[in-house]
């Protein structure tokens, strides 16, 4: 009866894309059918509920009354968790995160002071950094079973990828549209017929790419207590090529810098990983220096490879306009911000500050918090989120799957970056068998 039931769940999952193109009302209720997924096996509520906000996050592009689908679970989630435990309990490490924020209100009450007519903007992105911070307070609560949690994201994972598969199809055929339902229901999705993007239901390909690599991250939190402990699976292709048919430029430089770095540091030194950091940054000098006195070749030979990336994903219209990194739009825009940031570099602007100062998104992260919140704001949410999982997780893994991205999107207060925060947390929390 399990088997059956997870497959009528599965096939009802793959199948959204085409219920979504005949009625949001069918999508609905098929997408709440599909809770089936998330409650197959779980034998305890942390488990379900680990499970429901992950299943939920894969509809990023889904708002009930305002609020995403993953707010609402995180905050329906974190009302049952307290009316059960009685309270959210954290651990001394995870305080480092504390003066970010608080340097965050200290920001916005000086914004408050001096009248600034952007304050709405800055409450808003307030309001998804504090949620942020709930959805890593939420999961530090959770003790799961590590086995069966893992099979579940490697399946999850696989439906989701099979999902956008049949969403670029059902695109090619009929209009898919946004859908608001009286405010009730109201559904995002990339609907751009000038590109070739695969992205199911994350309203944009690179949310659907940070999703892959960031649950990988947080499959492999989960399943090595040490990070001297790492080993490949193949399971591991399967996020790495959820992450590529979101047909982004950014996935391609990631996959093969993950790639390459498994090799590198797993194969070629091993363990003797100082000694391969080293090499690699002696590598990365001479390949700088060689950039800076072949610039002309240099650039037109990246230029190339990316022209050849983008007509392989089929993307004509990125590469009419985008092709060149000396003046792809993200490019300009990071040259445009970082006037901005000469002009106010310790304390930044303020949150939200790209949308008076810049035309369009930073898409960058580093960028984006030197904008709004200056050198001690970017130190402090480093010192603070990436302490305890550089201890749990390789360098390189981190590099690859986590900085990288970083470069080429905001992903600051991305509610998954925070549960990869809380996991890194919990090393002191272990079951046996479970987290």
């Amino acid at each position: 009866m399990n088997k059956t039931m997870f497959f009528l769940g599965s096939l009802a999952y793959v199948a959204l894309p085409i219920m979504y193109a005949k009625s949001i009302g069918l999508f609905a209720a098929v997408m709440f059918f599909s809770i089936i997924l998330t409650i197959q096996k779980s034998n305890n509520l942390d488990t379900w509920l680990f499970k429901l906000y992950i299943w939920s996050f894969a509809f990023f592009g889904v708002s009930i009354g305002g609020l995403k689908l993953s707010d609402v679970v995180l905050i329906v989630s974190c009302m049952l968790l307290i009316m059960r435990k009685g309270k959210l309990v954290v651990n001394s490490k995870m305080l480092l995160i504390i003066p970010f924020f608080l340097y965050l209100f200290l920001q916005m009450g000086y914004f408050y002071l001096i009248r600034d007519s952007y304050l709405s903007n800055m409450l808003l992105e307030l309001s998804r950094y504090t949620l942020a911070l709930l959805t890593g307070l939420f999961f530090y609560q959770l003790r799961v079973n590590r086995g069966s949690l893992i099979k579940w994201l490697d399946k999850f994972c696989g439906l989701v990828s099979l999902q956008a598969l049949v969403m670029y199809l059902v695109q090619t055929k009929a209009t898919i549209a946004n859908v608001d339902s009286g405010r009730l229901l109201a559904v995002s999705v990339f609907s751009d017929i000038t590109e070739s993007r695969i992205s199911a239901f994350f309203s944009d390909p690179n949310k659907m790419m940070a999703f892959f690599l960031l649950v990988l991250v947080i499959r492999i939190l989960i399943e090595f207590k040490d990070k001297r402990a790492f080993t490949w699976h193949w399971q591991y292709w399967l996020y790495l090529l959820g992450a590529l048919i979101s047909l982004s430029r950014t996935s391609v430089i990631v996959v093969a810098m993950f790639l390459l770095f498994y090799a590198f540091y797993e194969k070629v030194f091993k363990k003797e990983h100082l000694l391969g950091t080293s090499v690699m940054l002696l590598l990365l000098v001479v390949f700088a220096a060689v950039g800076l006195l072949f610039k002309t070749t240099f650039v037109s030979a990246i230029n190339d490879v990316f022209d050849g990336v983008l007509a392989l994903f089929g993307r004509d219209r990125t590469l009419t306009i985008d092709s060149n990194v000396t003046s792809d739009s993200r490019v300009l825009v990071w040259r445009s911000a970082l006037s901005y940031i000469e002009q106010r570099p310790i304390f930044g602007n303020g949150l939200a500050s790209e949308l008076h100062l810049l035309p369009i998104p930073t898409h960058n992260s580093v960028v984006q918090l030197l904008l709004d919140t200056g050198i001690v704001g970017l130190v402090l949410y480093t010192i603070g989120l990436f302490n305890g999982v550089i201890k749990r997780v390789p360098g390189w893994v981190v590099v690859s799957l986590v900085v990288i991205p970083m470069f080429f999107l905001d992903l600051a207060n991305f509610r998954l970056i925070f549960v990869m925060w809380s996991l890194a947390m919990k090393n002191d929390r272990f079951e046996k068998g479970g987290i």
